[in-house]
């Protein structure tokens, strides 16, 4: 299951619902005094927190949703794990106590991945199953070859 295993702060909650379909994992962690001194001290960037993002939960990169609090977050697919960097500028929580950040993690619907995978293929100039000339894309192309050698191979038999 994916879990925070290096935090730029002092974590608070953390949960993953297995059970549900969207395997939906919630992080939210503290800023800690140290965290931010070192920030204001080096640049103004806060240190990564790093989270393990299983494949055996999370099967494609395609199927993961990110979404963060602040800051930004690079997905290292091939390592299973994000960095997320949180937003040293965030103002204070309520009573002045230290800013709070968050990273949610889900697995996107089947009808959200085709969507994210039509639109990718529209916007990198590609077809959706038929080819420019009108005809058979690739994919239907190799079911329909499949369709006709099964209907021979039966033909044959009799």
């Amino acid at each position: 299951r994916p879990y925070a295993f290096k935090t730029a702060g002092v974590p608070i909650r953390m949960s993953f619902a297995m059970t549900r379909p969207d395997r939906r994992f919630t992080f939210i962690f503290e800023e800690s005094a140290a965290a931010a001194a070192a920030s204001s001290d080096g640049g103004g960037e806060a240190a990564p927190t790093v989270i393990f993002v299983p494949q055996y939960q999370y099967v494609r990169e395609d199927e993961l949703e990110v979404s963060v609090s602040d800051g930004t977050y690079t997905l290292d697919w091939a390592n299973q794990t994000l960095l997320y960097t949180h937003d040293p500028n965030t103002p204070p929580g309520r009573r002045g106590r230290p800013p709070r950040h968050s990273v949610t993690l889900r697995r996107r619907k089947l009808s959200e991945r085709r969507e994210a995978r039509e639109s990718q293929a529209l916007a990198s100039g590609g077809s959706l199953g038929r080819g420019s000339d009108g005809g058979l894309g690739e994919r239907e192309r190799d079911i329909s070859v499949v369709s006709v050698s099964s209907q021979a191979r039966e033909s044959e038999v009799i």
